[in-house]
């Protein structure tokens, strides 16, 4: 599932009360969970949106991750994604998704698909109580706050809408782990 530039690991636990956390799916493909705007770097104002992701969105996803990775500065990150490997990424995340395993977010700018984060189950990990986090954000539209309200409200909906409980927050930049002390608790 790791298609993402940068990615940050929470360590996460299953709840241990006999299923207070919800049952069953809550995630409906392509409901908006945030909308604002915001003046971006050229001065132009933008309507951001935030909403899960859907089948279609597939041509999309594969046109935005292509060129984020194009720019990436990491070589081993500038493998190109095909619409068959976008496809089989996306269905599969919409199923973990339904099994409340993984949690996605797409973002819109002006109606053009232009990042996305999400959480999912740590791959080496044979334990269930780990998890990756992963955030891509087009370059134009880093440094506005966007990635920092987009991790903050996946991080939100990971709290309801998987089975995991979020436990601890960090970052991995160059294999060294610095905590995410700038996100508050109630994220």
């Amino acid at each position: 599932m790791d298609r993402r530039l940068g990615f940050g690991i929470f360590l996460m636990e299953k709840p241990s009360n006999g299923g207070s956390t919800p049952s069953g799916p809550v995630m409906k493909e392509g409901k908006i969970v945030d909308k604002f705007s915001l003046n971006g770097k050229d001065g132009k104002k933008y309507e951001i949106i935030f909403r899960y992701p859907k089948k279609t969105d597939v041509k999309a996803a594969l046109k935005m991750i292509n060129y984020i990775r194009s720019g990436a500065e990491y070589l081993e990150l500038r493998r190109m994604e095909t619409l068959k490997s976008e496809k089989k990424w996306l269905f599969g995340m919409l199923e973990e998704m339904r099994k409340r395993k993984a949690l996605t977010l797409f973002v819109e700018v002006n109606k053009e698909l232009v990042g996305d984060s999400a959480v999912w189950p740590f791959g080496m990990d044979a334990s269930t109580h780990v998890a990756e986090f992963g955030i891509a954000l087009k370059e134009e539209f880093t440094e506005l706050g966007i990635g920092t309200r987009l991790a903050k409200k996946v991080i939100q909906l990971a709290k309801k809408e998987t089975d995991y409980k979020i436990d601890r927050k960090s970052t991995r930049l160059n294999s060294s782990h610095i905590p995410l002390s700038r996100m508050p608790s109630s994220a």
